[in-house]
């Protein structure tokens, strides 16, 4: 029989003080930020509604702020007991989350409010200067 080669899903080759963790930690904290400021693009927009304006700039803030929060927070998690470096650990993610989530839905909710142009047709062949 041929054995099938395979790669793990989770990879546990990096070790806590291998300095390309801390690369991919601030990778991953660059990328998020990133991610959070697309959305803050819309931060000037008109909104439907003055509420859902609100509920925008509070989740782009919390995915912008969240990660970097937890940054600064990881080393008070390191001499915290168990139980409580347990919970504090979840916190992040319980403002993230709902930060997403929240965001996700207001993007197609806020499609029900469309000014007129948005609806108008555009000739794309006028657009292309060869035809």
């Amino acid at each position: 029989m041929h054995e099938k080669l395979q790669v793990p899903t989770f990879d546990g080759s990096m070790r806590g003080d291998d300095p390309k963790r801390e690369i991919l930690i601030y990778g991953g904290l660059f990328m998020a930020t990133i991610f959070g400021g697309t959305h803050a693009i819309a931060w000037v927009f008109d909104f439907p509604t003055n509420q859902e304006q609100v509920l925008w700039h509070a989740s782009t803030a919390a995915i912008i702020l969240v990660p970097w929060l937890g940054l600064l927070l990881s080393p008070l998690f390191d001499i915290m007991p168990g139980e409580l470096r347990k919970y504090l650990l979840s916190m992040p993610l319980l403002l993230y989350i709902p930060g997403r989530l929240i965001l996700l839905i207001l993007m197609f909710t806020t499609l029900r409010n469309l000014p007129s142009d948005a609806y108008r047709v555009v000739s794309w062949t006028s657009l292309v200067l060869h035809l």
